[in-house]
C-alpha cells in the first residue's frame, strides 16, 4: 500500500492567514508528517461564508490532488505537532482531533444527537470536562476545525458537503450527512 498523502485545507472567512502561533503549529505538523513519510500539501481559501470556503477546499482536493486524505485545520486551532500522524494511525474514514469550545464552559466538543419524543435532534455534549485520555471516542457530530477525512468519503456524500442553515453549522451538517451515508 502507498504511503498516505494529506492536503491540509485552511479555511478562513475574511483574510489571508497571518497568526504566527498558528503558522508555527501548522509547519510543525508538516515537518513531523514528512518525517513519518506522509506527503503533505497546503491549500487555503477565504473571502466567502465558511461553508462555501470548505466546499471550495474539497473541490480543490478532489480535482487538483491525488491526496488520500483532506485535513481541515482552522486558524484558531493549535494542534500538537504530530496530530496528522496520530489521526492517520487510527485508520478511521472521518476523525477529529479533540478540542474545546471557546465559550465560557470550555466543554470538549464531543456531541451526541439523541432524538426528542417528537423526533427532533437534541445536541448533547457528552463530557462536561475532560474525556478519557488517549481513547478514540465515537460520537454523532464532530467539529471541522481539526478534521481528517478520507477521499472516499466525499464520493459517498451528496454535494454540498458543507452547508450552513438556520438550524446547523457547516460541521454539524457534514456530520449528519456522513452518518446518513453510513
Amino acid at each position: 500500500m502507498d504511503s498516505p498523502s494529506v492536503l491540509i485545507g485552511i479555511p478562513h472567512r475574511d483574510q489571508v492567514l497571518v497568526d504566527p502561533k498558528f503558522i508555527t503549529s501548522l509547519f510543525a505538523n508538516v515537518f513531523t508528517s514528512a518525517e513519518a513519510g506522509i506527503t503533505v500539501g497546503l491549500h487555503q481559501a477565504f473571502g466567502h461564508p465558511l461553508d462555501h470556503v470548505r466546499n471550495s477546499i474539497v473541490n480543490y482536493f478532489l480535482s487538483q490532488t491525488k491526496a488520500t486524505h483532506l485535513f481541515f485545520l482552522d486558524s484558531d486551532v493549535l494542534p500538537p505537532p504530530d496530530v496528522i500522524h496520530r489521526l492517520l494511525k487510527r485508520g478511521a474514514p472521518i476523525i477529529s482531533g479533540l478540542y474545546y469550545e471557546r465559550r465560557q464552559e470550555h466543554r470538549p466538543i464531543i456531541i451526541d444527537t439523541p432524538k426528542s419524543r417528537d423526533g427532533r435532534l437534541l445536541f448533547c455534549f457528552r463530557y462536561r470536562h475532560r474525556p478519557p485520555k488517549n481513547k478514540l471516542v465515537a460520537c454523532d457530530v464532530v467539529p471541522a476545525g481539526c478534521l481528517l477525512i478520507e477521499r472516499s468519503v466525499f464520493h459517498k456524500l451528496p454535494q454540498p458537503w458543507f452547508h450552513i442553515d438556520k438550524k446547523y453549522g457547516e460541521d454539524v451538517y457534514f456530520s449528519l450527512c456522513a452518518r446518513r451515508a453510513g
